[in-house]
């Protein structure tokens, strides 16, 4: 799950980040409105953590700008502001949840895991397709009911091929969804990893469930028959 921060606190933006990363998101920072709009229009996220005292341009601003892009949008406001005004003001413009300064870091894991629940298919949190299943809370993948051990980025493409089973996944989804804003579209990360994960759920099930097509990309595979 690919995460935007909002903050101009520099010191939390960082703290925030790490400890996201830490728990296998990816994340990336914005110390001001302005570069967090510029994040958003050219990348994908599944959550924006957005914070209201920011500096030239308000986080309501900021706000009613991602729903007005993208009414589907996953906000959490997270501000030192905690009056009720307030709070109703950013709920009435579109946010998902909103929590107050100071806050304990797994409080907003917690909100964010509830989140990012809601927005996986059918809102369920065990995912299945032939002899895989993903645990979306957990975020744990298991070949035969057997727990494949994997990677962080290796984590991320077997979520969101999960996530997008019924629709061919490209290279750029990939790089989008599981790599920073800073990826190099022309390196072969992708295949890479994508080879470790294949070896991995392989070793389980007898056979490779990631399929892909030349030029068009890749997805799961429901049975061995199906290769």
């Amino acid at each position: 799950m690919r995460i935007l921060v909002i903050e101009d606190e520099v010191k939390l933006l960082r703290s925030i980040g790490k400890g996201l990363k830490s728990v296998g998101y990816y994340v990336d920072l914005a110390d001001s409105g302005e570069k967090g709009l510029e994040l958003f229009e050219v990348e994908e996220y599944d959550l924006i953590i957005l914070d209201l005292n920011l500096p030239s341009m308000s986080g309501f601003e900021v706000l009613k700008t991602i729903i007005c892009n993208d009414e589907h949008a996953k906000v959490l406001i997270l501000t030192a502001i905690s009056c009720i005004e307030s709070k109703i003001q950013g709920l009435d413009l579109g946010a998902s949840d909103y929590l107050v300064k100071p806050f304990h870091f797994k409080e907003l894991e917690a909100r964010i895991r509830v989140l990012l629940r809601n927005n996986s298919l059918g809102n369920k949190p065990i995912l299945t397709y032939g002899d895989l299943s993903f645990n979306t809370i957990k975020r744990e993948l298991y070949a035969r009911e057997q727990k494949v051990i994997l990677t962080r980025k290796e984590t991320a493409i077997i979520e969101y091929l999960f996530l997008n089973q019924e629709r061919m996944v490209t290279t750029e989804d990939l790089l989008a969804h599981a790599w920073d804003s800073r990826v190099d579209y022309f390196s072969n990360s992708v295949r890479v990893h994508l080879t470790t994960l294949r070896k991995k759920i392989k070793n389980v099930l007898g056979y490779n469930p990631i399929a892909n097509k030349i030029g068009e990309g890749y997805y799961l595979l429901h049975s061995e028959d199906d290769e």
